[in-house]
């Protein structure tokens, strides 16, 4: 006996909801490892890794827009790379939130998810 139009809506519309928290905690997880991260860099001279990082990923440090990067990455105050990573950690927190809200099927989650959307 085919489905239902309904029912198939019903399990599309459940297979892109589970998608989207899927894909809220890989970005979730991500931004928590950029988090920790740039925490990691409070305690460490920047100018020195991200040099060294440079040097790992065989990027020219001559690049016009690879200069330009490194420029405003080498002036960060250890300030800012504390609201960084308190910002970071936070948005995370909200991404994890929704996510593991839409893997378990949550209707605030659904709400939660559309209002950040248009906010």
């Amino acid at each position: 006996m085919p489905a239902s139009g309904a029912s198939q809506q019903i399990a599309r519309n459940d297979t892109a909801i589970l998608s989207i928290g899927l894909f809220k905690l890989v970005k979730g997880l991500l931004l928590v490892l950029v988090g920790l991260g740039a925490h990691a860099l409070l305690h460490r001279d920047i100018g020195d890794t991200i040099l060294k990082l440079v040097d790992a990923l065989r990027v020219d440090p001559d690049n016009r827009y690879v200069h330009a990067a490194l420029e405003r990455v080498l002036n960060v105050t250890p300030n800012q790379l504390k609201e960084i990573s308190a910002g970071t950690f936070i948005y995370a927190g909200l991404l994890l939130t929704e996510g593991i809200g839409l893997l378990m099927r949550k209707h605030w989650a659904e709400w939660f998810t559309v209002i950040r959307q248009v906010v």
